[in-house]
């Protein structure tokens, strides 16, 4: 249980060389830490270091929006996949539905 700040720096540094990047090294960091936090419940001896935390780039950008993407359908699709996506219903569902359920059966 030698665990220390400079043993994750060189951890850290190990990882880098590797080709991971900062926001893997955090996940891989955060389970350790996990790992680490469980087995200090069991033993109140067991010192848990602080973890160092690495910047991360910004989340990224230019996600294609349903908005963006339902003008850009073809005509004959837009009522299936507007249907699709206001129910969450999967295509396979959808194509056992009979026209009766949709609008409800008449008197």
């Amino acid at each position: 249980m030698d665990i220390t700040r400079p043993l994750l720096n060189t951890f850290i540094e190990q990882r880098r060389k590797d080709g991971a990047s900062d926001a893997y090294i955090n996940r891989n960091l955060a389970l350790l830490h996990k790992m680490l936090s469980l087995l200090a419940e069991g033993q109140p001896a067991l010192n848990v270091p602080k973890f160092p935390k690495l910047k991360e780039p910004d989340a990224r950008k230019g996600f294609c929006t349903f908005a963006k993407l339902y003008t850009e359908l073809p005509e004959r699709l837009r009522t299936l996949v507007l249907f699709l996506y206001t129910t969450r219903c999967r295509k396979g569902e959808a194509r056992k539905l009979d026209w009766s359920q949709l609008i409800g059966r008449r008197a």
